[in-house]
């Protein structure tokens, strides 16, 4: 369960603190700014989010550090019935996630076909039609 426990100011503006076990302040600010994307029907690309966790796609070790957070975070929202939110986050090249999107997937049960495109778009789908009916943190925050 998600617990509200206050706003501060962060590299993404001012940000309401959901709670969520076993996560850093970074990978918080994350989760919410995924959140916001997924509200306006959006994706956006590894290097976007990578400052964000303080890491930098420049970096192998870095590159695979983001691949790890996302599969966490996404493992979360799994076990808390939602969608798998790093289907927003795309390379540049392809602009569909990486391979570790797809073996997430697979491991957790929702992807048993080799028709990763097909297993992404509906995944995508699934996101965004799950954050977009959903209020911002700062709108419940506030009580709206």
């Amino acid at each position: 369960m998600d617990h509200v426990v206050g706003t501060y100011s962060s590299q993404l503006g001012n940000i309401t603190l959901i709670e969520k076990p076993n996560m850093d302040p970074n990978t918080n600010d994350l989760l919410l700014h995924l959140r916001e994307i997924a509200r306006k029907r959006g994706t956006t690309t590894y290097g976007k989010i990578a400052p964000l966790v303080g890491l930098d796609m420049e970096s192998a070790h870095d590159r695979a550090f983001i691949g790890q957070i996302l599969g966490e975070i996404s493992e979360s929202e799994h076990q808390e019935g939602r969608p798998l939110i790093s289907a927003l986050v795309v390379s540049n090249d392809k602009m569909i996630p990486g391979q570790g999107f797809f073996n997430l997937a697979k491991r957790i049960g929702l992807h048993s076909t080799e028709d990763n495109d097909a297993f992404y778009f509906g995944e995508l789908r699934r996101v965004h039609d799950y954050w977009s009916n959903r209020q911002s943190e700062s709108q419940n925050a506030q009580g709206s």
